[in-house]
């Protein structure tokens, strides 16, 4: 993750909507927060004069969302959107993106350019969804892999940045896996489970409050499926964050599952930081 410190821009894609115009909105607070150049790009598989001229509007309009501060850069672009904004993620230090577009159907049948970015976006994606809650915690989910402190740290610069607390999330609902193909016990101590827990939440955090001592984390180890409690917590965040897969286990079944989860459920924007080893 190099956002912060970063140079590249802040990459927002828009399709007309207006859900993409309050994604404008909030890449726009993120590019002068960080102090990053602000990029809009739309994208269009349509070719012709006409697909033309209505991404030369959309793009006009949604830079006209974005503060004058913002010194908005658009780009038009000729393709599918999720593979075009990809393409651009490359060269930029964050992507923004809505989490639904024009097309419910295709949303709804076939996965949103939000749910493909975020899972195959090289840079941490902000996913523009529910409410802004101003001066709001930044959560962030603890999944137990190898990722965990990347994306707890991610977590802390994001809190430092905007000087709010960190609620650091451990969810469980039996023995935790270790990964991929690990048998679990059908019976077990919960006792035992508990303080292995609690061991998984803790090495994720060590030593984050020596190197930010300026935020103050409050350890939560809650017993339910990760992305419902996560969602929860969103209700009055003003940040979620999260790895972009986490591994199968008892509370998460598939890879990508709370990610998924929080894409239709979350009341506040969801950061997706990349694993290192995707």
């Amino acid at each position: 993750m190099a956002m912060h410190g970063s140079s590249e821009p802040v990459l927002v894609g828009v399709d007309g909507s207006a859900h993409a115009f309050q994604a404008v909105g909030l890449a726009a607070a993120e590019a002068t927060r960080l102090n990053l150049p602000l990029v809009i790009l739309h994208a269009t598989a349509e070719t012709g004069e006409d697909a033309s001229h209505e991404g030369t509007r959309i793009l006009h309009d949604a830079a006209q969302a974005a503060p004058a501060a913002a010194h908005a850069q658009t780009i038009l672009a000729t393709g599918p959107a999720a593979q075009t904004l990809l393409e651009h993620a490359a060269k930029a230090a964050l992507v923004v993106v809505a989490h639904r577009g024009t097309n419910a159907l295709e949303d709804l049948l076939l996965g949103s350019v939000a749910a493909h970015v975020a899972a195959h976006c090289p840079v941490p994606v902000l996913v523009s969804r529910g409410a802004q809650h101003e001066h709001g915690q930044v959560v962030v989910g603890i999944d137990g892999s190898a990722q965990s402190p990347h994306i707890a740290e991610a977590a802390f610069a994001e809190a430092t940045a905007r000087g709010v607390d960190v609620f650091a999330v451990h969810a469980w609902t039996g023995p935790v896996s270790g990964g991929p193909g690990d048998m679990l016990p059908l019976v077990y101590d919960q006792n035992e489970v508990e303080g292995e827990e609690q061991r998984v939440l803790a090495e994720a955090l060590s030593g984050l409050r020596e190197r930010y001592p300026d935020v103050t984390v409050q350890e939560m180890l809650v017993k339910g499926r990760p992305g419902r409690v996560l969602a929860h917590l969103s209700e009055t965040a003003g940040l979620v964050v999260i790895g972009s897969k986490g591994p199968p286990s008892s509370a998460n079944l598939l890879p990508g599952s709370v990610r998924r989860h929080l894409l239709h459920h979350a009341a506040c924007p969801v950061l997706i930081i990349p694993r290192g080893d995707e």
